[in-house]
């Protein structure tokens, strides 16, 4: 088995507009285009889990892991650290893209189902990145058939500089790591409630209604004058019964 690391910063290139796995030869990005390319070669067996291990610092892939769905014997494994959106797609992933990657598996036609079982991929981004731009979810997209689609990825673990993804896919092709930026409006202040003037009071409507009863009904003052009057005859008959 052996092992090539190549740190690409290439001024003058051909470019591909073909869309093909390349992991033993040219995989038809721009060469301008290509950043860092990473590839080594391992022996593929049927229903075991190969791990292709990528060290390169400014790699933002780790290990690309591979279950085989037939010995397949020695396999090229190869990553592109893009600078920009590949050459080999029509337009850019959706949402903010923190790296482009291309990631091919062998030469051309053989990662299909008929070879390969089971595949994953373990990415890393920069927190400072994810904080920065308010990234609160990350997904890895991958390009097929002249359109991109969400990846099933999970956060599998964080330290200090970075947080680790593992996502699954079923070919190898252009890639995007994407992260989804955070929407929705600020949180509320709580406003405190202050008791109601009114709620130790009698509301306007009630207090009127009384006012209103009152000065329509005059029962409570002839009762008083009643009163008076029989308060007064009663004074006038003890005044002549003592005379």
């Amino acid at each position: 088995m052996g092992t090539v690391i190549i740190s690409a910063t290439p001024t003058n290139s051909p470019s591909g507009d073909g869309l093909s796995s390349g992991g033993g030869g040219v995989s038809g990005e721009n060469y301008s285009n290509i950043e860092i390319k990473e590839k080594y070669d391992k022996d593929i067996f049927k229903d075991r889990i190969i791990s292709y291990v990528f060290t390169n610092l400014s790699n933002p892939i780790m290990f690309v892991n591979i279950t085989g769905n037939t010995n397949a014997g020695e396999i090229t494994t190869t990553v592109e650290v893009l600078r920009s959106t590949s050459a080999l797609v029509k337009n850019p992933a959706p949402g903010m893209v923190y790296k482009n990657i291309n990631i091919w598996v062998g030469t051309s036609g053989f990662a299909i189902p008929k070879n390969i079982k089971e595949s994953t991929i373990t990415f890393r981004v920069n927190k400072s990145w994810l904080d920065e731009n308010s990234i609160y979810e990350v997904i890895l997209y991958g390009y097929s058939n002249g359109t991109w689609a969400a990846l099933p990825t999970e956060k599998i673990s964080v330290d200090e500089k970075h947080v680790y993804y593992r996502a699954s896919t079923d070919h190898f092709s252009p890639f995007s790591i994407v992260g989804v930026v955070k929407t929705g409006t600020l949180p509320q202040p709580i406003i405190k409630s202050t008791p109601s003037i009114q709620s130790t009071e009698r509301p306007i409507d009630a207090v009127t209604a009384v006012v209103t009863s009152t000065s329509e009904s005059p029962a409570p003052n002839i009762e008083l004058k009643i009163i008076l009057m029989a308060m007064a005859l009663v004074s006038c008959q003890v005044s002549i019964s003592n005379k």
